[in-house]
């Protein structure tokens, strides 16, 4: 048998490198998720911890096979070890709090991904959730990182096969075989992304290359160690740590992943993993106390600070000093749960494996009996009283929205965009995100009418004219047009509806009640232009323009103005009709001004949400939003029926 070089050295030795390598990753991923503006490419944390993975469990299996000691039923209960007692653990107590705090749909859809946490499918869930990890329908999901605990743990299913059929090659075999591998893996993520990027996101295969590259490093690492100095080592160390912290600081959410674009912080954990000092000395940086301490509690950190800023965001905290206390709260909380379940059932003398099991086979059962119950009731709408309840399903959105509206990552053609009752004459609802429960709401009163609606919904982007050609929400606006001059045979006219009043001052959220004026005035001014010039070219091809304005925004979150209802046919306030008129000043000064805007119908959701003191969140038992900005289904359907009507009136 030729053995490898690398499991000749001492397979086990602790790395405090490691320790600060982990501290990095999670740190990245809770600052991304608190929306550090300095840590957008922090999401790339999770390759990290892949990588870190990968290295790990090649160190472990070798030493098992150095010993003549491994065998799979180990290494699968010592997985089970590793990571079940802390995931069941997070769990309840993530139950405990969702069962109080969700509302119905999300609670179901957290019940989902709490049944493929048990599973190692919570991945293959959360993708069919959303259209992609960064979609706004999982910012506030409680499980939204188990995903990347899926792939892991379906990772090691079928890595000890792997690692043993290689065991008797040589250490050059061995690297060859797993570089072509990786670089299948890659191919495939990089042709995959382009089809479906929310699958190659979610998925092991396009994530296999991560993982190998990290056994890789294992594999590499005592030629390394032989053939440089220690100034040398330290030095490729420390290059692998700028290529890490270079790559959070520099990537955005934009940045696609996994792609060739992973192999720069990827290379750098290469770096840092096969640059195993020696025993007594590792790179300063990583090897710091506080850095080695939270990378031992790294695991525990991870599966914690989610469901705490889920659940707080639900409940409408937004403060970034706020969540990043309850960040700095879950510290304590994570080494807890390290020292007292991850450490404890760990050692065998403590807990027995038949005693582990048991634990988790009845907690398993319980788990998916509770998913199951939830998918059957929608959620468990009975946790609330009934006109909570009432609100909640007046509040909802489309539920198409995933599945009819583009973004730039998931990018659909206008042509296979959802046309409903595609047959007869058709309207078109054309937007970003705040025009999807619009063109849900239409369809009813169109289909009424026996026509049909066509949804061109573009999240996220702001549709208007005259930018980079390379700009997506450009490219969209030009894709839509072509669509708009084969298809005007069949058109009835087009709605437009849009979130106007950020593109030209920049969101509300975080200077209410002050008024936003984020922008430039040239900006602001070219903004206007490149609207106005999208309306103006709808006009041109001789199709009727209806301008659904955008709805007053809320001074807090739609969930926090739910429970704030008490009797039947409640009011819940929202923002005064002072202060929305004076957001959207600008605006409303231009189109008076305007003879264009004299050429279109006009609906304006204020004089139907608001009174002449006050806007209105829920009125009359009816949740006029599903957000703190987004109109729900029910409030489209009021301002669907008058569009409809004034447009009528108006031929």
């Amino acid at each position: 048998m030729i053995l490898n070089r690398s499991v000749q050295s001492n397979t086990h030795s602790f790395r405090p490198d490691i320790q600060g390598l982990r501290a990095i990753a999670v740190l990245s991923v809770i600052l991304f998720h608190l929306d550090f503006s300095f840590f957008e490419g922090g999401f790339i944390g999770v390759d990290i911890f892949f990588a870190i993975s990968g290295f790990l469990m090649a160190q472990v299996i070798s030493r098992d096979l150095q010993s003549g000691n491994f065998s799979f039923s180990s290494f699968y209960m010592r997985r089970i070890r590793r990571i079940l007692p802390a995931l069941y653990t997070t769990l309840i107590f993530s139950i405990i709090a969702s069962w109080f705090v969700l509302f119905p749909k999300n609670f179901e859809d957290f019940t989902d991904v709490l049944a493929g946490s048990t599973l190692f499918l919570s991945n293959a869930i959360l993708m069919n959730q959303s259209s992609g990890y960064f979609a706004e329908t999982l910012a506030n999901h409680p499980l939204l990182h188990m995903w990347s605990l899926s792939v892991e743990e379906q990772f090691y299913l079928f890595f000890p096969l792997l690692f043993l059929g290689l065991w008797r090659f040589s250490v050059v075999l061995q690297l060859i075989v797993l570089l072509l591998l990786s670089a299948a893996s890659l191919v495939l993520a990089e042709y995959y992304f382009s089809i479906s990027p929310s699958a190659t996101f979610f998925h092991l295969p396009g994530r296999v290359f991560e993982f190998l590259i990290g056994v890789m490093a294992f594999l590499s690492k005592d030629v390394v160690a032989s053939r440089l100095n220690r100034s040398q080592l330290i030095a490729l160390s420390s290059l692998g740590l700028i290529l890490i912290l270079g790559s959070i600081l520099l990537f955005k959410e934009s940045t696609p992943v996994p792609s060739t674009w992973i192999l720069i912080p990827l290379s750098g954990c290469f770096l840092v993993l096969s640059c195993e000092i020696d025993k007594d000395w590792f790179n300063p940086v990583l090897s710091n106390k506080c850095l080695v301490f939270l990378g031992g509690i790294s695991f525990s950190l991870y599966l914690i600070h989610q469901p705490i800023l889920g659940l707080a965001r639900y409940q409408g905290v937004e403060s970034f000093y706020l969540l990043s206390g309850l960040m700095l709260f879950s510290v304590p909380l994570a080494y807890g749960q390290a020292r007292f379940i991850e450490n404890t059932c760990r050692n065998v003398d403590l807990v027995s494996g038949k005693v582990l099991l048991s634990v988790l086979f009845m907690l398993t059962s319980l788990f998916l009996g509770l998913a199951a119950l939830s998918n059957q009731n929608k959620g468990i709408p009975e946790r609330f009283n009934g006109l909570t309840r009432l609100a909640v399903e007046t509040a909802a959105g489309s539920p198409v929205r995933e599945r009819c509206s583009t973004d730039g990552v998931n990018y659909v053609q206008p042509e296979e965009a959802c046309w409903f009752q595609p047959s007869q004459k058709n309207w078109v609802v054309f937007g970003d995100s705040h025009s999807v429960e619009l063109a849900y709401a239409f369809k009813d009163a169109a289909i009424a009418r026996n026509h049909g609606v066509w949804q061109l919904s573009f999240s996220g982007c702001s549709i208007a004219f005259g930018k980079s050609l390379s700009d997506p929400c450009n490219r969209w606006t030009a894709d839509v047009f072509n669509a708009l001059q084969k298809n005007r045979a069949e058109i009835l006219g087009v709605v437009i509806s849009m979130s106007l009043q950020s593109g030209l001052h920049g969101r509300h959220e975080d200077v209410y009640p002050g008024i936003p004026n984020k922008i430039s005035k040239e900006k602001t001014e070219l903004h206007w232009k490149r609207f106005r010039k999208l309306v103006n070219s709808i006009l041109d091809l001789g199709l009727p323009v209806i301008w659904v304005r955008q709805a007053p925004e809320l001074d807090d979150t739609i969930n926090s103005k739910i429970r704030q209802v008490t009797a039947e046919n409640d009011s819940i306030t929202g923002v005064s009709r002072h202060w929305w008129e004076e957001r959207r000043h600008f605006s409303s000064a231009k189109l008076m001004k305007d003879p264009l805007f004299s050429k279109i119908v006009i609906i304006d959701p204020a004089d139907t949400f608001c009174s002449l003191e006050m806007c209105y969140a829920i009125r009359n038992g009816v949740t006029y939003y599903r957000d703190r900005g987004h109109m729900s289904v029910s409030g489209g359907r009021i301002l669907a029926e008058e569009a409809i009507q004034k447009f009528l009136n108006a031929k």
